[in-house]
């Protein structure tokens, strides 16, 4: 049997892989992605020329924590995460359970990850500087959302491979 944790980190890194996965490979196929609403725009121009941390503050805020500009490619994203995640955990409600947490605490990393970018990291009480925690309601509300998705993917999944009784 599966259980919510391992459901929750496989979700969460799965979000992370597809997200990145779908920006290289826009930008590599030369897909219309890009200034279309999908992904975007600031990102094109960015992306490829900063450095590992800010791609990740970059993928995890602008496409996966985004609902206005990027909601359908971040909605297919967290519903395919919450998928595999569901896959994983064996059980509907602990699918259920392990995608509505993996995009919540994607807010959270994202939210440490901007702390820690931004030259915030020494200063503990930067934490509750006023655009940080402006910055992390936004990401919680749209987690929310994102993991509403996901604990549908979740629920599938979960389903898929579920136990069943037989007779």
């Amino acid at each position: 049997m599966g259980n919510t944790a391992t459901g929750t980190i496989v979700g969460f890194f799965s979000a992370i892989i597809l997200a990145f996965a779908v920006i290289y490979g826009s930008i590599m196929l030369s897909l219309p992605f890009w200034g279309s609403g999908w992904i975007p725009t600031d990102l094109a121009t960015t992306f490829m020329m900063v450095s590992i941390f800010q791609q990740i503050r970059f993928a995890i805020a602008q496409l996966l924590l985004n609902v206005t500009s990027a909601y359908i490619l971040g909605s297919i994203i967290w519903l395919l995460s919450g998928l595999i995640g569901g896959l994983f955990t064996r059980d509907v409600v602990k699918g259920v359970s392990a995608g509505l947490v993996s995009a919540i605490s994607m807010a959270l990393v994202c939210w440490i990850v901007v702390w820690v970018i931004d030259g915030y990291f020494p200063d503990v009480m930067a934490l509750l500087n006023q655009i940080l925690l402006d910055q992390l309601l936004g990401w919680v509300i749209n987690g929310v959302l994102a993991g509403i998705i996901a604990g549908v993917g979740g629920a599938v999944g979960g389903t898929l491979t579920s136990q069943r009784e037989t007779r």
